[in-house]
């Protein structure tokens, strides 16, 4: 049996911070990580929020700044059609 697919979070940042956006990518991969925008990245993951905040480096000793949302599976809106494919490929929308 597979597996379930692992929920989605949200790292807010308060200013584009690329190296933010590197370190999740390379800690989750490619394709467990989508940059909405240069403040915006969702990330398929297991961990807690907090655990995301630490990888990704949001914090004083490493300078990021920013949040990390778990995503419930509630969500609608009128955006890129990228960001609804990757979602679709989530347990957001198997959820659904």
């Amino acid at each position: 049996m597979p597996s379930p697919p692992k929920p989605v979070v949200v790292v807010l940042l308060d200013k584009p911070q690329g190296e933010v956006e590197s370190r999740l990518v390379e800690y989750y991969g490619d394709e467990a990580t989508y940059a909405y925008s240069q403040n915006i990245v969702f990330v398929q993951t297991g961990d807690l929020p907090s655990e995301v905040r630490t990888r990704a480096g949001l914090n004083q000793q490493r300078g990021g700044t920013g949040a990390v949302f778990k995503v419930l599976g509630n969500f609608a809106g009128y955006t890129k059609p990228e960001l609804w494919e990757w979602l679709q490929q989530t347990a957001l929308a198997r959820g659904r």
